[in-house]
C-alpha cells in the first residue's frame, strides 16, 4: 500500500514538473515595441488644368467655341505643350453643353489639360488670359511615380523603428534581436486639390526662363505632395 501511494506521489510530481518544463519554453522572451514614422514631400509632375470654353460676345460680335478651340490648340503649340495631353472631360468627344439665354443659344465645352510643372502652368494661364479664356483652374495634382515614393517612405519608417529600438536598448546595455512582428500602421499621401489657382487670379510678377522674360500674373507655387508612413515593430532583446 505504501509503495502504491509513493508511486502515485511520484507520478503527480513528475506531471507537475513536466507541465512546468512545457510552460517555460512558451514563456515570452524579453522584447521591445516601437513605432517608426517617416515623411516625404515631393513636387507634383502631373498637374491637371480644366479649361472651359463658351461662346462669348464682344458688343455684337460673337466668338464661337470652335474658334476658341482653334486658338487654344495654336496656343498649346506655341508653348510646346503636346496637344495629346488635351481632352474633353466628357466620355463623348462630340459632347457640347447647350444653354438657351433669351433668344441666344450658348454652347460650352470643358477640356482637361495635363501639364508637368508650375512654370508651364504659369505661362499657360498668362496666355489664356490674353485670349480672354479665363475660365481655367488647377483641379488636381499628383506624381507619376507616387507608388515608388510610397514604398520608399515605408522603408524609411521601418528603418526608423529599428534605429529607435537600438538606441533605446543601448541606454540600458541591451541589444536588439530579430524582428518578431512588423506591421504597417498608416500610410497617407496628401495630394493637393489646388482649386484656388485660376487664370483670372494672376497679377504683376516677372521672372526669366533662359533668354525669355515671362510675365505671368503671378508665379504659380504648387503645393507639395506629402507622404507619411507609420510602422509598428516588435523586436526580441538579446
Amino acid at each position: 500500500m505504501i509503495g502504491q501511494k509513493l508511486m502515485i506521489l511520484l507520478l503527480v510530481i513528475s506531471s507537475i514538473t513536466a507541465q512546468g518544463q512545457t510552460a517555460n519554453p512558451s514563456a515570452e522572451k524579453p522584447f521591445i515595441e516601437v513605432q517608426g514614422i517617416a515623411d516625404m514631400e515631393i513636387v507634383p509632375d502631373e498637374i491637371y488644368v480644366t479649361i472651359g470654353l463658351r461662346e462669348r460676345y464682344d458688343k455684337k460680335e460673337k466668338t464661337t467655341v470652335e474658334e476658341q478651340e482653334k486658338e487654344l490648340l495654336m496656343l498649346l503649340q506655341s508653348l510646346n505643350i503636346d496637344t495629346k495631353n488635351l481632352s474633353l472631360t466628357t466620355a463623348n468627344a462630340a459632347y457640347v453643353n447647350v444653354k438657351r439665354v433669351g433668344k441666344d443659344v450658348i454652347t460650352r465645352k470643358n477640356y482637361q489639360l495635363k501639364l508637368g510643372d508650375a512654370l508651364t502652368v504659369g505661362r499657360l494661364f498668362e496666355q489664356l488670359d490674353k485670349l480672354d479664356m479665363d475660365d481655367a483652374r488647377i483641379t488636381k495634382m499628383g506624381h507619376s511615380k507616387i507608388d515608388s515614393f510610397k514604398r520608399e517612405v515605408n522603408i524609411r519608417a521601418i528603418k526608423a523603428a529599428k534605429e529607435k529600438a537600438e538606441y533605446l536598448l543601448k541606454a540600458i546595455d541591451g541589444k536588439i534581436g530579430e524582428a518578431i512582428i512588423v506591421r504597417e500602421l498608416e500610410q497617407h499621401a496628401q495630394t493637393a486639390m489646388a482649386a484656388n489657382f485660376s487664370a483670372s487670379q494672376y497679377a504683376n510678377s516677372t521672372y526669366k526662363e533662359g533668354t525669355n522674360l515671362i510675365v505671368p500674373r503671378e508665379n504659380v507655387q504648387l503645393q507639395l505632395i506629402k507622404i507619411r508612413a507609420s510602422m509598428y515593430a516588435k523586436f526580441a532583446i538579446k
